[in-house]
């Protein structure tokens, strides 16, 4: 029987297949808010600086920050000066682009993956945006509400001034700048992490940014970062561990800068572009398809040391497949026909990336695609014995259509029980402590390290050795044995609280001008 052989080619390694919200202002301002950060608001000088940056890219095919006057469409050298040319009030304006995606909101996702990019759109100055996008490029302008209402105004009686604004001869007092620049920090979390708290959908992978913080790395798996917010910490805070789990509780491997350790922050960071309060932590290999992942983020402020624990999930292939094989070698596997499967091939080096898939068939037409530079999905119809071979970079794949398969239902964890402990969070008083989940007496010590779990002044294992209750305060007023004296009393001077008998007595006893009466106790 003839074979027929064909090549499919990666156009975009940023290509995740997932349906979200069609509207990319909401799910931008979405993940703002999971990360404690005000909603953009939308702005009508910046829409029209960064419409007019995607008509000059669409028309000169290129993707740059920059553009030349020589080339068509030209409207400024730089993003703040094509702003200040659409009638913004000042120069204050920073710029993400991508390019290569389907949607706005696979754009925004492809730059969240991006480290440097990330910290553009969590941005604490930041709070409005312009956006544009033709299908190809996408353009992203943020500016600051505050700065433009103080160039709009003028706020200047003498004294020290700046001249932040687009009209030169708006002059703000420094003060004033100084203190109302930063205003919008004030209404933001201490610390932005991301991804954020119980974040699902997140991409296993990153790939390639420009400036690249991994020179040496073109896969690895989504970087984890944490920014501390200026109005909260004077100084920069000092990480002293940021480590990043899996659901079992496994420590996943970061990748190491240089003599800096796992931690990228701004000694460590190859393009200079983290400040003091960023860090970030890139797992050497990429996260699982579906998987929990707990971050521990420990940082020393002033000498008081400080933790922080957070829990995410990363993206489903249940939405988009019924079934997954995970690919380390080359493997011979089975299909059912008609069956929508992803065929995932675990990176073997930091370079692996499969660029186009070739593949031969007896089967009817395979119908495949990418889901990302490592995971194609596929689906095989016709005959039982009949097979397609799939070559993806170094590993070669032999599908045999069956009456049934050996692979795998996606995967799909959730945050309700970030410490995997077999408790939800909603009921667990140690939500990130997979060591206890209860505190009886709210004394913040768990059940399991606390001596006396019902704060009633007798300790767990006194009251369990006299068939007691470590978790009722109550019983340590009661008197079993109705002797007239309380349990927790008979208790503290080794009387059996279950003989009548068997009780303290009190004595008068005087000391120097004082008397006072203590038990005795007397058989």
């Amino acid at each position: 029987m003839k074979k027929y052989q064909y090549k499919i080619i990666l156009a975009s390694i940023l290509v995740m297949h997932t349906l979200y919200a069609s509207n990319g202002l909401d799910y931008l301002n979405s993940i703002r808010i999971q990360s404690g950060l005000p909603a953009f608001t939308e702005n009508s000088a910046l829409n029209t600086s960064a419409q007019n940056h995607n008509n000059y890219m669409q028309l000169n095919d290129i993707l740059t920050h920059d553009e030349n006057r020589s080339n068509s469409g030209y409207t400024g050298d730089y993003a703040y000066l094509r702003a200040i040319s659409a009638g913004y009030l000042h120069g204050h304006v920073s710029e993400n682009l991508s390019h290569g995606t389907d949607t706005v909101e696979l754009s925004i996702d492809s730059l969240m993956s991006a480290i440097y990019h990330r910290f553009a759109f969590l941005d604490f100055r930041q709070d409005e945006i312009g956006m544009a996008d033709n299908g190809a490029f996408y353009t992203y302008n943020m500016g600051n509400s505050v700065l433009s209402g103080l160039c709009e105004s003028g706020v200047y009686s003498g004294g020290l001034s700046v001249s932040p604004c687009a009209d030169s001869s708006k002059l703000i007092e420094a003060s004033e700048y100084n203190n109302r620049y930063d205003a919008i920090r004030e209404s933001s979390s201490d610390i932005v992490v991301w991804p954020s708290i119980k974040k699902g959908n997140i991409p296993p992978v990153f790939y390639e940014e420009s400036p690249d913080p991994l020179p040496f790395n073109s896969v690895s798996g989504y970087p984890v970062s944490a920014e501390f917010n200026v109005a909260s910490f004077a100084t920069a805070p000092t990480v002293t561990s940021f480590t990043l789990k899996d659901g079992n509780g496994v420590s996943k491997t970061l990748i190491n800068h240089a003599v800096y350790g796992s931690v990228m922050n701004e000694n460590s960071d190859p393009n200079s572009q983290f400040s003091s309060y960023q860090h970030a932590i890139f797992p050497k290999n990429r996260l699982e398809w579906g998987s929990k992942y707990i971050a521990t983020l420990e940082y020393d402020v002033d000498g008081d040391s400080r933790t922080k624990n957070w829990c995410f999930t990363t993206e489903s292939l249940k939405s988009q497949v019924d079934k997954f094989y995970r690919i380390t070698d080359t493997i011979d596997i089975t299909a059912v026909s008609g069956r929508t499967y992803a065929l995932y091939v675990v990176p073997t080096y930091t370079h692996d990336i499969i660029s186009s898939v070739s593949y031969t068939y007896n089967t009817n037409t395979p119908e495949l695609s990418f889901i990302d530079g490592n995971t194609i999905q596929v689906k095989l119809t016709g005959a039982v014995g009949r097979y397609s071979i799939f070559r993806m970079g170094t590993k070669i794949v032999t599908m045999t259509i069956a009456s049934s398969d050996t692979a795998s239902i996606p995967k799909d964890e959730s945050c309700d029980d970030s410490d995997g402990d077999g408790v939800k969070d909603e009921d667990d008083a140690f939500p990130f402590d997979d060591s206890e989940s209860v505190d009886t007496d709210g004394d913040g010590i768990g059940n399991n390290a606390d001596i006396d779990d019902d704060n009633d002044g007798i300790t767990d294992s006194v009251e369990l050795a006299n068939g007691l209750n470590p978790l009722n305060k109550a019983d340590a007023d009661a008197d079993f044995d109705s002797d007239g004296f309380s349990n927790a009393l008979e208790l503290s001077v080794g009387s059996a609280i279950s003989n009548v008998n068997d009780h303290p007595i009190w004595v008068p006893i005087t000391l120097g001008d004082m008397m006072t009466i203590i038990p005795f106790y007397d058989k």
